[in-house]
């Protein structure tokens, strides 16, 4: 005969599928997900009594990192970036409404927007 357990299973945890992620934020997570366990074995090195020195040679990290990570306490999250700025982003509009036009031809709309002060080669457009 079986026996059923009556414990209660832990809440799952709410997320996004992996599945449908893009490619870049998998990226992302899976080298947050080892960043993180680095920092956990660096705090548990320390919580152990190491010193920098040894916690940078069995983990690999840079006494200058180990301090940091140490000296905050908490886990330090990289910073995001705001989006660089492109040299086509001013053209955006005036460019959609060539497309709208019919106006495919990249040669032509390059010699329109050098006419009109564009510093950039052909390339860019």
């Amino acid at each position: 005969v079986r026996e059923l357990s009556l414990k209660k299973s832990p809440e799952p945890e709410i997320s996004v599928p992996v599945a449908s992620l893009r490619r870049l934020e998998r990226l992302k997570q899976h080298i947050r997900k080892k960043r993180h366990q680095r920092w956990t074995e660096v705090m548990a090195l320390h919580n152990k009594g190491c010193s920098f020195r040894e916690i940078s040679r069995i983990t690999g990290l840079s006494r200058v990192t180990v301090s940091r990570w140490v000296g905050s306490g908490t886990f330090p999250e990289m910073s995001t970036r705001p989006p660089k700025r492109g040299l086509l982003d001013p053209w955006r509009e005036w460019l959609k409404e060539q497309r709208e036009c019919g106006n495919y031809n990249s040669g032509r709309i390059w010699r329109e927007m050098v006419a009109r002060g564009v510093t950039g080669s052909e390339t860019i457009v």
